[in-house]
C-alpha cells in the first residue's frame, strides 16, 4: 500500500491551483496578517482539551489506499473514507475497528462512477456521493446492504462538479463547478433543479480532492475564495445573494495573478508560483471555523503556514508548529473537534506523545510503520 503525509499532497494541490488578485469587498471585515514579523511557536495546550490516537485496524480488507480531507466523514460514532484507489468507502467505528466496505463502483444502475467526494446528509439518514459528471448517489446508513435510496443528475446543467455540501434539509444541495465552469449551483434534489449564483468566480478559484469551498456554520452557508483570494462569503439560499464576511489581507505579500503566466496545471505553472512563494503569499487552501476560531492554511516562502483568527479578541496570529516541535496542522473540524489522517511514519511529526493521556501514548508507542492510516482527534477548547 502506498501511503504518503497529507501536507505534502496539500502541497502538491496548491501549487496546481493558482490565484487572482485580491479584491476588495464591501462589508467584509479586513483581517491584516504580518508576515515580517514571522510565525510564532504556539502551545496546542492553548487551543486543544485532549488528543486522542485513533488507529485504524489493519487487517487486508480495511487498508486504505487513497483518500482525502474531503472523503473523510464522521457521523453517530463511525468513521467513512471514500477510498478513490479502489473506488470503495470503508467504514470504521470510533475506535478505528473495521466494520465493512460499501462498493457501489460500476456502471450499472445505482453505482458510481469516477466518484469525487464523500458527504453524510443527517436529515435523510444516508451517505452522498458526488460524482465528477455532476451526479449525486444516495446510500442508506441504516437499511441492509446500503441500497441506494436517490440519484440526482444534473449532469447537463453543471457539467462537471469537484466538491458540494449536503444543506440541512437534506433535500438541497450546493456545488462548486469546476473544469470548464467556475461557478456555484443550488440544486433542488427533488426536481433536479438548478439555479446559478449570479457571480463570477475567479477561474482559477478551482477546489480539489483536498479543497472544499464550503462548510457549514452556526447555521450559516459559507464560502471562501480560497487560491483566488481567501475571501469568506455567507451564501443566502433563499435568493442565491453572498455577503461578504471575512478578507484577509498580506499586505505587500499578496498574491497577483498577474505575474503568473501560462495554463493552471501545466509543470511551469507549478515551477513558477512554487518560485513565487518566496515573495508572494498563496491564499487560503482550507478554512474551518468554531465558535471561537477560525483556522486557515497558507503557502509563504516554501512553508506551510496556520493562521488561527480569534473571533473573541478580533486578533490573528499564524504558525508553523508547537512548543514541542511537532507541526500545527488541522485537517478538518467536525463536533468541535480537530482531526488529522496520517500514515504512521510522520506521526512524529504531528503527536507530541507528553500531551497525550495514559492510554494514548501506549497506543502510539505500538503502531507500526506498516500499520493502516492513524487519526489524531483534538478536542477544541
Amino acid at each position: 500500500m502506498h501511503k504518503q503525509l497529507f501536507p505534502l499532497v496539500l502541497l502538491f494541490i496548491a501549487l496546481c491551483v493558482s490565484a487572482c488578485s485580491p479584491r476588495s469587498g464591501k462589508g467584509a471585515s479586513m483581517i491584516s496578517i504580518d508576515l515580517d514579523k514571522g510565525p510564532i511557536v504556539v502551545d496546542a495546550r492553548d487551543y486543544f482539551d485532549q488528543i486522542e490516537i485513533i488507529p485504524l485496524e489493519s487487517k487486508d480488507s480495511a487498508f486504505l489506499g487513497q483518500t482525502s480531507l474531503s472523503n473523510f466523514q464522521y457521523f453517530e460514532g463511525k468513521f467513512y473514507f471514500l477510498d478513490r484507489q479502489d473506488h470503495r468507502i470503508r467504514v470504521f467505528d470510533q475506535d478505528g475497528r473495521y466494520l465493512e466496505t460499501l462498493n457501489k463502483y460500476g456502471r450499472g444502475p445505482g453505482e458510481y462512477f469516477l466518484e469525487w467526494q464523500l458527504q453524510i446528509n443527517p436529515a435523510r439518514r444516508t451517505l452522498d456521493v458526488l460524482t465528477q459528471q455532476g451526479r449525486i448517489y444516495s446510500y442508506s446508513l441504516d437499511a441492509e446492504g446500503h441500497p441506494l435510496t436517490r440519484k440526482v443528475d444534473v449532469f447537463d446543467q453543471v457539467v462537471s462538479s469537484s466538491s458540494f455540501i449536503v444543506l440541512p434539509s437534506g433535500d438541497e444541495y450546493v456545488l462548486f463547478g469546476s473544469s470548464s465552469t467556475y461557478a456555484l449551483y443550488l440544486v433542488d434534489a427533488g426536481t433536479s433543479e438548478v439555479q446559478p449564483w449570479d457571480y463570477q468566480i475567479p477561474a482559477n478559484a478551482r477546489a480539489s480532492t483536498s479543497y472544499n469551498p464550503l462548510y457549514l456554520n452556526d447555521g450559516k452557508l459559507m464560502y471562501y475564495e480560497g487560491h483566488a483570494t481567501g475571501k469568506l462569503f455567507v451564501l443566502n439560499t433563499d435568493d442565491r445573494t453572498m455577503t461578504p464576511h471575512l478578507d484577509w489581507d498580506f499586505g505587500k505579500y499578496n498574491f497577483a495573478e498577474n505575474k503568473l503566466q501560462g495554463n493552471a496545471g501545466s509543470l511551469e505553472r507549478i515551477q513558477a508560483m512554487d518560485e513565487m512563494s518566496n515573495s508572494m503569499a498563496n491564499p487560503v487552501i482550507n478554512m474551518y471555523e468554531t465558535d471561537k476560531f477560525i483556522f486557515f492554511r497558507f503557502f509563504f516562502r516554501k512553508n506551510w503556514n496556520t493562521a488561527i483568527y480569534d473571533k473573541r479578541q478580533g486578533k490573528v496570529l499564524y504558525t508553523q508548529q508547537t512548543k514541542s516541535g511537532t507541526m500545527f496542522y488541522i485537517q478538518t473540524v467536525i463536533d468541535n473537534a480537530a482531526y488529522v489522517v496520517s500514515d504512521p511514519q510522520h506521526l512524529s511529526q504531528l503527536v507530541d506523545p507528553s500531551l497525550l493521556d495514559p492510554r494514548s501514548r501506549d497506543i502510539l508507542a505500538n503502531i507500526s510503520e506498516d500499520d493502516n492510516y492513524v487519526i489524531i482527534k483534538s478536542t477544541l477548547k
